[in-house]
């Protein structure tokens, strides 16, 4: 209960950055792990690891509640990108997990920015997962040519990104 309080005024914060940037956000974060790179205890690390996890948790959750497309889940896959970008491998034990959300409708700007997100994790993590199954990697080409045709400038730099690093791991 108190991870997810802490988790959910990280992803409050990165909402509220959404408009500035948060690039000192990355900038701590890979300041906090790199200081601890050569050393034994990695609690940055562990406490990553922690957040992340809650975040999927939380992705799903919201999902289960029919809250699929609100901004609190642009909040978590932001903040689920933001981390990805500094160590893209906290994310690669969820990949399967939220490959799914590529599949939502596109009623709105919202799952625009949800299928945005979701392609810019993959694109990073993907590349560094040990055995993606081939159905798995053939199910994201697919997704990827999909929103590529069919949504046009509002996905197509991340979603071509991400196919590009998709074929390169195939």
């Amino acid at each position: 209960q108190k991870l997810i309080r802490k988790v959910m005024n990280i992803t409050d914060v990165v909402a509220a950055c959404q408009d500035y940037g948060f690039e000192w956000l990355e900038q701590l974060l890979e300041t906090l792990l790199k200081k601890e790179e050569d050393t034994n205890q990695k609690p940055v690390l562990k406490a990553c690891v922690q957040i992340v996890d809650c975040l999927v948790e939380n992705v799903l959750r919201l999902e289960e509640t029919s809250e699929s497309s609100t901004p609190r889940l642009i909040s978590c896959l932001s903040t689920l990108y933001l981390f990805c970008k500094v160590k893209p491998e906290l994310l690669t034990g969820h990949c399967l997990t939220i490959q799914p959300y590529l599949n939502i409708r596109c009623n709105s700007q919202t799952d625009i920015q949800v299928i945005h997100n979701v392609a810019r994790i993959l694109e990073l993590s993907v590349p560094l997962m040990e055995h993606p199954g081939e159905s798995f990697l053939a199910q994201l080409e697919e997704d990827m040519m999909k929103h590529i045709l069919k949504r046009g400038p509002a996905v197509l730099q991340s979603c071509v990104s991400c196919l590009g690093a998709v074929v390169n791991k195939a």
